[in-house]
């Protein structure tokens, strides 16, 4: 028998960056040949991801346990010293981040019909909220995407937050 259990979205909030860290941590220990914990993080970061999962609309549901399957498939790999290769982690990053993003579009969606039908569970601190999260996992995605020419130690996930806003906002003054 499943029991269900009822978390205010506002404390999942506090959660949104634990992928983005995860991530990073992984690639981090990766790189430093420590595979096993590699591997724990990757499971980290799917299992925040899980929590995504359980308040995501059907479409947005298929989505994120896709890329927590491939997570784990990778971190079973990564844990067997199979993959070789860092890119195989950066493609399951940005799918991740991805998932994630469109999700909490989805959620701030459903906040605005809330508002507009003067129900008192949707305001706009929801909305800002997950389009707070959307911005976040998709900067994150574009930043483990473009990274696939450099290769650095991450610094945390706010100073990479900030990094990939720099870059977005230097793209949109090239006109990019």
């Amino acid at each position: 028998m499943h029991s269900k259990v009822v978390i205010d979205a506002t404390i999942l909030s506090a959660f949104v960056n634990k992928p983005c860290e995860n991530f990073q941590s992984a690639r981090s220990a990766f790189l430093a040949g420590n595979h096993q914990k590699s591997a724990d993080h990757l499971r980290t970061a799917s299992a925040f991801m899980r929590l995504e999962s359980v308040r995501a609309d059907a479409a947005s549901r298929i989505t994120i346990e896709n890329s927590i399957g491939e997570l784990e498939r990778l971190a079973s790999a990564v844990e067997k010293e199979q993959i070789q290769s860092y890119s195989v982690m950066q493609k399951a990053f940005v799918a991740a981040h991805l998932a994630l993003s469109s999700h909490h579009c989805v959620q701030s969606s459903h906040c605005c019909c809330q508002l507009e039908k003067g129900d008192q569970v949707g305001d706009v601190t929801c909305v800002c909220r997950e389009l707070n999260a959307a911005t976040i996992h998709l900067e994150q995605a574009t930043m483990w995407k473009d990274e696939k020419a450099r290769c650095r130690e991450p610094a945390d996930a706010s100073v990479s937050t900030s990094r990939s806003r720099a870059m977005a906002g230097r793209r949109r003054l090239a006109g990019k």
